[in-house]
């Protein structure tokens, strides 16, 4: 790349005296603000060493003149005058300071661009000086290119992962939104046929991280704990869930004609339903005949589950 580079020496020195143009033209400007940051502290000097205080000496002579004049007004005002002279003093200071400031400023930035002129007349006619500066260039240019590429990748993946990321949401909303559509279309044809067609059926509402389950016009105990079952029903129909299982306490408030419509339910399944009832006789015919032609364990007072009866006190107890 060097020696293809120092077949352009012409070029390289037109382009130094391109840079030599431009730190002209900010040494030029540098140089007006100096002229115009001298003349202001020029005038601050100017103020600083103005007196206008009237000494006591010149109140004498002006009482010679004029006998009649009130001295001691003049006083008065020459003093008000003198505080607001020490009040602008003190602002002429502060002003001073910072200009002074402004001044070495400039001085250290035109200190700055003269060595860069003499830096760059010391390189001028010197071809291999000027093709390592090019060259140095070019490589910091590739450099920057690279990063730049980089954070214009970086950039365009952000974009395309907070897209990715809202495709997905409403994606999944989607497929909430179908699931839950498809429960409770499952819900309310188990309602229909435990309850009748006019009943109102429990309603689940999914979103993205939570869910409710809402049981209506009911808010009793029985009610509750039938809704639970109906909703353990729809997904045991609608998934590949092996085995069901509900103890008894869940239908101790639930009317007996709805658990009589349950175990009909639990027998169109070709699954394992494992179901605990109490009592069965008063859930009707149908229903016991159902439930016993389904027995695999049926308890009473005489047949216990465990050896030990545990009702019993530890007195009373039978020992094996």
């Amino acid at each position: 790349i060097k020696s293809d580079l120092a077949k352009y020496a012409l070029n390289i020195r037109a382009l130094v005296d391109k840079n030599l143009l431009e730190l002209k033209q900010s040494k030029d400007m540098l140089l007006d603000e100096r002229l115009r940051v001298d003349e202001r502290l020029a005038r601050v000097h100017r103020n600083l060493a103005l007196n206008r205080h009237i000494r006591s000496e010149q109140l004498d002579s002006l009482v010679e003149f004029f006998p009649n004049v009130n001295v001691d007004r003049i006083a008065e005002i020459e003093e008000f005058h003198s505080e607001v002279a020490a009040f602008l003093k003190k602002e002429l200071v502060e002003s001073e300071s910072s200009l002074k400031s402004q001044r070495q400023q400039i001085e250290i930035a035109l200190q700055e661009i003269d060595a860069q002129i003499t830096c760059q007349l010391s390189d001028y006619d010197n071809p291999t000086v000027l093709v390592d500066r090019v060259y140095g260039l070019s490589q910091q240019w590739n450099k920057l290119k690279k990063e730049n590429s980089v954070y214009l990748m970086q950039e365009r993946i952000e974009v395309e992962y907070k897209n990715s990321k809202e495709n997905l949401t409403s994606i999944k909303l989607a497929l909430v939104k179908e699931i839950e559509k498809i429960v409770n279309q499952e819900i309310l044809e188990i309602v229909s046929k435990v309850y009748g067609s006019n009943s109102r059926a429990p309603s689940l509402v999914l979103t993205e991280n939570s869910y409710k389950y809402e049981v209506f016009e009911d808010t009793g105990t029985g009610k509750a704990f039938a809704g639970l079952v109906i909703f353990d029903l729809a997904i045991f129909s609608l998934t590949d869930l092996p085995i069901l299982i509900h103890d008894s306490p869940l239908y101790k408030n639930v009317e007996n004609q709805a658990v009589a419509k349950f175990v009909k339910e639990y027998s169109a399944y070709q699954k394992q339903s494992f179901v605990a009832l109490d009592e069965i006789d008063k859930y009707g015919s149908e229903a016991v005949t159902t439930l016993r032609s389904n027995c695999v364990v049926e308890l009473s007072d005489a047949k216990v589950l465990y050896i030990v009866d545990w009702r019993q006190k530890s007195g009373d107890r039978p020992v094996s």
